[in-house]
C-alpha cells in the first residue's frame, strides 16, 4: 500500500460510539461547506468525473478538500471514484461515505434513494447532495 503523508489513519471500528458519532458530525459539517462552495452545475450524481476529467460527484469532489485530503481521501486516477488507505488495501467508493459519514448512501446516484426531495426532478444534484447532508447530520442529532 502506498504510503501517504500529513493524514489521519482512520480506525472507526475502535472509535466508541461517542468519538465515531463526532467524527461523523466534524466531516458532515466540513462536506457541507465544500458543497455549498461550488456552483450546482460542478455536482453530478451520475457519475465521479467528467469526460474531460473534471470531478463531478459528491465522493469525487472530497480529494479536492483540505479536511478530506488531511483524512487520507484521494481520487482514484483512473475512474475519480473516492479511495483512502486501508488496512490491506483501499477502502473504495461507497465504503468511503460509510467510514467517513456512516452512510454509504450519501454518495448513490439519485435513483437508488427513495426519498420524495430526491425525486423531484425540479432539484439539481448539488440540492439533493446538501439534503443528503442535513438529513444525516439530524438522524446523528447535529444541527447542520
Amino acid at each position: 500500500m502506498p504510503q501517504l503523508k500529513n493524514h489521519m489513519n482512520i480506525d472507526i471500528k475502535t472509535m466508541g460510539q461517542d468519538e465515531r458519532r463526532a467524527f461523523w458530525i466534524t466531516n458532515l459539517k466540513a462536506a457541507d461547506k465544500l458543497m455549498r462552495s461550488l456552483a450546482p452545475d460542478r455536482v453530478n450524481l451520475d457519475q465521479w468525473r467528467r469526460q474531460c476529467g473534471a470531478i463531478a460527484c459528491f465522493g469525487g469532489w472530497l480529494s479536492a478538500d483540505a479536511h478530506f485530503q488531511c483524512l487520507g481521501v484521494t481520487a482514484n486516477p483512473v475512474f475519480g471514484y473516492p479511495q483512502l488507505p486501508g488496512e490491506n488495501d483501499w477502502v473504495e467508493h461507497f465504503e468511503v461515505a460509510a467510514v467517513l459519514f456512516g452512510d454509504e448512501s450519501l454518495f448513490w446516484a439519485r435513483d437508488w434513494r427513495e426519498d420524495e426531495f430526491e425525486a423531484d426532478p425540479g432539484a439539481t444534484d448539488h440540492q439533493v447532495v446538501v439534503h443528503r447532508i442535513a438529513r444525516r447530520m439530524f438522524r446523528l442529532g447535529a444541527e447542520s
